[in-house]
């Protein structure tokens, strides 16, 4: 079988097969004339799907009920880890074309309901899962109605071991960050000044997705449209956009990667790890990024900022200078947590008025 190189989303795989340049006709798309990986002459991406199958065992020799939310289908999970791109039908016939041999030896594994064996141990848990025996919604009750300093829910360890794997360097110069501040009666012509575009001073700071009250974090945005929706901007106001150069090396933790994060992207980490921890560590991802409603309460806002708020200390435990994480509130868009606003420099301040804001949406 020829699989086309668009059918597969996992970027260490991809890599490989566009470095072999095969070229030929997709089976799975339908495309012709495209970078192929050929199953009757490639064989080098067989290891690498079966590390992910030797994670799995068949639900009923575990005799774990099918019913379970622990359990599903081999290519269930590989959609959801985001090896391929195509739908769950295609990745079986996939799979199944890799991997033929394995297919011949254990049919079971690649037709019927699977999970990991892992999941179901206490001690495994408790010893490589970020939240420990919890899930993400245990977690949450846990933090806002029980227990909300001294959690015992969280294995810190292994949140350690993950954000060691996300610190990007980056060299002084290399960023243009902006920031803006809806302008008030007084400024609502003239702007505000350089120094008042960074962080207010500290008996008005509050506290913020990364930062708790009275700590200081200048907040940065990776182009201005995303910040005009970070701070809310609406029809006609006037808002002050400050340019902001980065004048010093930074290290910095990058939460967006949780989104990209696949099978082989870490390799300090095992394939049982990676499946018991990714939808913990997408979770964490979303909730990071996840803007406060108006509706929504406090309370509610409690589990991010207190995963938001660890990272962030344990951040600057190690003498990082901040966090990097996606918008959801702008395709694209990347929001910034600079601990030290010294780090960057404000070179120059704009006022622009806000004509129209767009919508989109969709019926639930």
């Amino acid at each position: 079988m020829q699989i086309g190189l668009e059918c597969f989303m996992d970027e260490q795989i991809s890599s490989m097969i566009a470095s072999e340049n095969r070229h030929g006709e997709c089976e799975i798309q339908g495309k012709k004339e495209c970078i192929v990986y050929d199953t009757n002459e490639d064989h080098y991406l067989e290891g690498y799907l079966e590390e992910i199958m030797d994670a799995f065992t068949v639900a009923k020799h575990l005799r774990v009920s099918e019913t379970d939310a622990r359990v599903g289908y081999l290519h269930t999970f590989l959609a959801r880890w985001k090896v391929f791109k195509v739908d769950e039908k295609s990745i079986q016939k996939i799979i199944k074309a890799i991997c033929s041999q394995r297919y011949q030896d254990e049919p079971e594994l690649f037709d019927e309901k699977v999970t990991i064996r892992e999941l179901f141990s206490a001690d495994e848990m408790e010893r490589k899962c970020i939240l420990k025996t919890y899930s993400w919604d245990d977690f949450c009750y846990n933090i806002k109605h029980v227990n909300r300093f001294h959690s015992q829910q969280v294995n810190f360890r292994e949140l350690k071991n993950l954000l060691d794997n996300m610190l990007v360097d980056i060299p002084a110069g290399s960023l243009t960050l902006y920031r803006s501040r809806i302008c008030d009666e007084e400024s609502y012509l003239k702007g505000y000044s350089n120094k008042k575009m960074g962080v207010p001073p500290v008996p008005l700071t509050t506290a913020g997705r990364t930062n708790s009250e009275g700590i200081q974090c200048l907040y940065l945005a990776s182009d201005e449209e995303t910040t005009f929706h970070e701070v809310r901007a609406r029809d006609n106001d006037h808002v002050s956009v400050g340019e902001f150069c980065q004048i010093k090396d930074l290290k910095i933790v990058d939460l967006s990667l949780f989104d990209k994060i696949g099978p082989f992207s870490i390799p300090d980490f095992d394939m049982t790890w990676f499946a018991i921890n990714i939808d913990i560590i997408r979770k964490i991802g979303n909730e990071v990024a996840m803007p406060m409603r108006r509706f929504d309460r406090a309370l509610d806002y409690v589990p991010t900022q207190y995963i938001c708020q660890y990272i962030c200390d344990y951040v600057k435990h190690l003498g990082y200078d901040g966090i990097r994480y996606k918008s959801t509130l702008v395709e694209g868009g990347i929001n910034y947590a600079i601990f030290d606003e010294k780090k960057f420099d404000c070179v120059g301040v704009k006022v622009v008025h806000i004509g129209n804001i767009h919508y989109e949406w969709k019926e639930l």
